[in-house]
């Protein structure tokens, strides 16, 4: 299975556990990844990937495979787009 490995929580938003990972193998030719969780007032619980760099920048806002809404879960979102958090 492929993974993906923590580097480090990044605070750009108190309001959101947003966390930078490095992957074993690429997700739309992003070695990195931003997985961003929170609760929004229109769409609730929802937790989103977004290609960034390995500085933890986002560099494509647009959400990627595993983004989901309903839950809070990085693990979850991470195993929709087929990896799985290295040491979990």
């Amino acid at each position: 299975m492929k993974t993906a490995k923590f580097v480090k929580k990044i605070n750009m938003r108190r309001d959101r556990n947003q966390v930078l990972y490095r992957l074993s193998e690429p997700l739309d030719y992003y070695s990195y990844v931003m997985v961003s969780a929170g609760h929004t007032w229109d769409h609730g619980d929802e937790t989103y990937i977004f290609g960034a760099n390995e500085e933890g920048e986002v560099l494509n806002w647009g959400e990627l495979t595993g983004s989901y809404t309903g839950g809070l879960s990085h693990k979850e979102a991470l195993a929709g787009a087929g990896y799985e958090i290295e040491g979990e």
